[in-house]
C-alpha cells in the first residue's frame, strides 16, 4: 500500500463518527433558492425537493433548463454539507 493510501485509510479509521447523508438537493448558486417539488425556486429550505441521485439532479437541470444550479449534499452534521456546480451544454441531451 502506498503512503498516500495508508494516510487516507488511517484518516477514515480515525473518524469518530461518519456523517449520514440526509439528501441531495438543487440550489441556485447565486440566489440560494432551492428547487421545489413543483419546479419553482424558493428561499425556504424546507420546500427543497430531494433528488434521488446525482444523475437525476443533472437530468432535472437539463429538462427544466436550469442554469447556475449546484447539487447540495446535506448531512446530519452540517459541517460536511457541500455544493457542487452542475454544468451542461445547451445541446447536450444526455445521449
Amino acid at each position: 500500500m502506498s503512503r498516500t493510501n495508508a494516510g487516507v485509510g488511517a484518516a477514515v479509521a480515525n473518524c469518530a463518527q461518519m456523517p449520514s447523508l440526509l439528501g441531495r438537493f438543487l440550489r441556485h448558486a447565486e440566489t440560494g433558492q432551492w428547487l421545489t417539488r413543483d419546479g419553482r425556486l424558493s428561499y425556504d429550505e424546507n420546500e427543497a425537493y430531494p433528488v434521488g441521485t446525482t444523475a437525476a439532479a443533472i437530468d432535472l437541470c437539463r429538462q427544466l433548463r436550469l442554469h447556475g444550479m449546484e447539487l447540495v449534499l446535506k448531512f446530519d452534521n452540517s459541517a460536511y454539507n457541500v455544493g457542487m456546480p452542475i454544468v451542461y451544454s445547451e445541446g447536450d441531451d444526455g445521449e
